[in-house]
């Protein structure tokens, strides 16, 4: 267990800060583990780290590894090599080099896909609160079902990449608009992409905004997405500013959404 310990400390210095976990089963330490680890991690790194961040660190991943893993799991690791005990622990390590307290949500971390480039998807994003200064009404929806019947998108998705720092919105069109829209002399494409640079991640709490983008000659817009990874939520604020060629401001159009992803 002392050796457990140390590679959790170890891999706590050595490895690249992330924000990536998966929590596999439902098992969970025998209360006399999860102590012993958090007992040995705690002295072996709280010169390095402090007493105060050793705690957190020490809770956060003994707590991550209660999660995921029985007694049993952890004796079959400890008699693996040192490479594979770092591969087996690093979704908690990495996870708690950037967070002090630990994730315990089952439900929310099985939505969340994993990969060694730090990648969190969510799907079938639908529109649950609108408003705007305009006071223009729009429809909110229980479900993404209930939206796909009233719009005709394919699917809502956000795309988290905590690799290059980048949100990006995919809107999937149905077959049907498509066709329905080259009848109208449109052509949309089958995909739309939005694609913002992540300015804050705080806790469960990512923001991607940009400060100025131009749309043509008739609109600017200052986009923000506040994602709630916890809560599958995403709010979005635009603010455009309606103007001729001169760039001179002659309206504001501001409206805040709430997508909630199943």
């Amino acid at each position: 267990m002392k050796t457990i310990a140390k590679i959790l400390f170890a891999i706590a210095i050595l490895w690249t800060l992330a924000f990536v976990f998966k929590i596999g089963n439902s098992f969970a330490l025998s209360p006399e583990y999860k102590k012993e680890i958090y007992n040995n991690c705690y002295q072996d790194s709280k010169t390095s780290l402090g007493k105060k961040r050793a705690k957190q660190y020490c809770k956060c991943t003994s707590t991550m590894l209660d999660n995921k893993y029985s007694d049993e799991d952890i004796l079959n690791i400890g008699q693996k090599s040192e490479a594979e005990q770092i591969e087996a622990f690093k979704f908690a390590t990495n996870y708690c080099n950037k967070n002090a307290k630990a994730s315990s949500d089952v439900e929310m971390s099985k939505k969340i896909e994993e990969s060694s480039n730090n990648i969190i998807n969510f799907n079938k994003c639908y529109r649950i609160d609108w408003a705007s200064n305009k006071g223009d009404p729009m429809k909110n929806f229980n479900s993404f079902d209930e939206m796909t019947e009233r719009f005709p998108i394919e699917d809502n998705m956000y795309n988290i990449n905590l690799d290059n720092m980048t949100v990006t919105n995919l809107i999937v069109w149905k077959d049907e608009k498509i066709k329905e829209d080259l009848k109208q002399g449109l052509v949309t494409e089958k995909f739309k992409k939005e694609i913002r640079p992540i300015t804050s991640n705080i806790g469960n709490i990512i923001t991607a905004e940009d400060n100025d983008v131009s749309l043509g000659f008739r609109y600017l817009e200052y986009p923000k997405w506040d994602i709630d990874l916890k809560a599958k939520k995403i709010y979005s604020k635009y603010v455009e500013d309606k103007k001729p060629l001169d760039r001179q401001v002659v309206d504001e159009y501001i409206r805040m959404t709430t997508f909630l992803c199943e």
